[in-house]
């Protein structure tokens, strides 16, 4: 019997993939996301070439480097923000509650942890600043007016490192609950915070406020407004919403019924006082119709014989007139009669096809926390057991953010300390266009982290592995129709060039890595979407092995490039070490793809 009531509780609750269309709806505002520190440092990049001069922006190249690869080493707080709030939010929808006590304590924790994950990333980064620009730059013959300028943007940008992991840990909660609106609002304010203050900061003179330090006060600003717009955000509900509440609270106190005084109305309907003149003149109407309705029945009631012989008469007119009906436009008979057949069909078909997903009203954390959350309980540190649920994703995000990082960092060194100025600047041109449009394909991983999660905890059986075989499937061809759009872009560069350079054998170096840059951008979606279903059905401890290898074998080719560059043995230019950067991707997709297949068998297995 406990089997039998199992069955049907899964057959009660169908679980359902997220469709393509789904996905990409998704996933294209979802870019915002991604877009954030990017765009931030490109403001900081173009204010300071055109306010500061070339020694200001030429700081930028490593500092920028620095500041946005450490960033990446907290990268666990958003995944494991992504995946909790979006785990709690399916198990609190599947027991039909529309307040998400549960998840609100999460996203509440998740926002504590990330401020003092902010503190320690920042006094690290301000404290190995030194340290980690000599790593970038690869050599000591820098001008010393770009290292010092380049050090005060990494210190400064260190104060807003708090700010920077709560706000990514809210768009990330945001992403889980499946509203990718908020974060694009947050995006946008925080652009323009950034942009007034590098018109206001980076002409300055004086060297820890103007030119390149003057950018990083502008970023830490942005920073902080826009994480104060965020708390704003989903503290306060909207006007609209606050009605809604009202209404609901009026409806309440309506479903109370009325008292009634029946003395003052028996007074009004025997008495002839003018208030019950209206009264008793319905009344005596009431009374004058029932009197009727009882004549009526006394002689429907002589007359019932003489019906009932006359049935049989009705009963053949009536079916010759169904048999032959009045006339009627055959044209629009024709079109009711298809509409009736086309809704009989879909009705059937839609009996034996699988249950489709029914339209919900779009959520918006917008309130979310009203009366849950203070400014203030920010500064709290979450409950040990709460802070705990983060650590499985510590090792694992943070070996696979390094792993990340060490091919392009091994990449700017061996660049910077071997193929000269023109390679240098091509590169940083490759680098931006890279930067670019790599969050086109960076959202299916975090989209991913949305939805996977709500399948992947639902009870294992034939149900789930059938919806988890299909979103993968649907996730794999999004991410290739994305690579699709991403080569179709990269195919323009060569007629941008000069965009970027006037430089004739700058544009030369660049075009000669584009169709490389084409092989990496074909699997990149298909990269980022794998990695992201693994992400989802949290399979860590497998991601964390595969970018430590990554994290050893990158760096080991491309500083073997060095070494043949430096010896002269053979010809090293940009397309070696991208051509190398392409070999990664290809591995990196077939390596997703064969476990993924792994993982569907392995499921497989369990639901028999």
């Amino acid at each position: 019997e406990e089997e039998l009531a199992l069955a049907k509780e899964d057959e009660e609750e169908p679980i359902i993939a997220p469709d393509i269309t789904k996905i990409i709806k998704f996933a294209i505002p979802a870019v915002g996301v991604w877009l954030c520190s990017p765009l931030l440092s490109l403001i900081d990049t173009s204010s300071v070439g055109l306010l500061s001069g070339t020694v200001q922006q030429a700081a930028l190249n490593p500092a920028v480097a620095v500041t946005d690869y450490s960033a990446l080493l907290v990268a666990f707080m958003y995944t494991a923000t992504t995946n909790l709030v979006a785990g709690t939010r399916e198990k609190e929808m599947k027991q039909k509650g529309g307040d998400m006590p549960e998840t609100k304590k999460t996203l509440t924790h998740a926002l504590q942890l990330s401020g003092y994950v902010g503190v320690v990333l920042g006094s690290i980064l301000a404290g190995f600043a030194p340290i980690l620009l000599k790593t970038i730059i690869g050599n000591e013959a820098l001008d010393p007016a770009v290292f010092a300028a380049a050090l005060r943007y990494v210190r400064i940008r260190a104060l807003g490192m708090p700010a920077a992991v709560v706000i990514g840990s809210a768009q990330s909660a945001s992403i889980g609950l499946q509203d990718v609106k908020s974060p694009m609002y947050v995006l946008v304010a925080a652009a323009v915070v950034n942009f007034l203050g590098d018109v206001v900061f980076v002409p300055r003179a004086h060297a820890w406020l103007g030119g390149a330090a003057g950018a990083a006060w502008a970023t830490v600003f942005s920073q902080y407004a826009a994480l104060g717009l965020f708390l704003a955000w989903l503290k306060n509900k909207s006007r609209s919403q606050q009605r809604v509440l009202e209404m609901k609270d009026r409806d309440g106190e309506n479903d109370k019924p009325d008292p009634v005084n029946l003395t003052q109305a028996i007074l009004e309907l025997t008495g002839e006082s003018s208030e019950g003149k209206a009264r008793r003149k319905d009344f005596r109407k009431s009374l004058h119709r029932l009197s009727w309705n009882g004549h009526h029945d006394e002689n429907t009631a002589s007359t019932d014989s003489i019906t009932t012989a006359n049935d049989e008469v009705k009963d053949e007119v009536a079916e010759s007139i169904k048999a032959k009906p009045k006339s009627r436009n055959p044209i629009k008979e024709v079109f009711s009669r298809k509409a009736e057949d086309s809704s009989q069909s879909a009705t059937s078909a839609a009996a034996i096809t699988t249950p489709t997903e029914p339209k919900e009203p779009e959520f918006t954390t917008r309130g979310f926390l009203s009366g849950q959350f203070r400014k203030r309980d920010l500064l709290k540190f979450p409950p040990i057991e709460e802070a705990k649920q983060f650590w499985p994703y510590v090792i694992p995000v943070s070996t696979t953010s390094i792993g990340r990082v060490s091919a392009y960092v091994a990449m700017s060194h061996v660049v910077s300390s071997s193929l000269g100025t023109l390679s240098m600047a091509a590169n940083q041109v490759i680098l931006s266009v890279f930067y670019c449009l790599t969050p086109i394909a960076d959202a299916l991983n975090l989209t991913a982290q949305s939805f996977i999660p709500g399948i992947h905890h639902k009870k294992k059986g034939p149900a789930r592995t059938a919806a988890l075989k299909e979103a993968t499937n649907n996730f794999m061809k999004v991410g290739a129709l994305f690579g699709v759009g991403m080569v179709s872009l990269v195919s323009l560069v060569p007629f941008f060039c000069h965009y970027f350079t006037t430089d004739p054998f700058v544009i030369a170096k660049i075009k000669a890595v584009v169709p490389l840059l084409l092989g990496v951008f074909s699997v990149h979606g298909v990269v980022c979407a794998g990695e992201g279903l693994l992400l989802g059905q949290t399979d860590l401890g497998f991601i964390g092995r595969t970018y430590a290898a990554y994290f050893v074998g990158v760096p080991y080719f491309m500083l073997r490039l060095k070494k043949i560059a430096q010896a002269g043995t053979a010809v090293v230019g940009l397309t070696s070490l991208w051509e190398v950067f392409m070999y990664y991707q290809f591995v990196r997709a077939a390596v997703w793809g064969i476990r993924l297949r792994h993982l569907n068998k392995k499921a497989n297995a369990s639901a028999v």
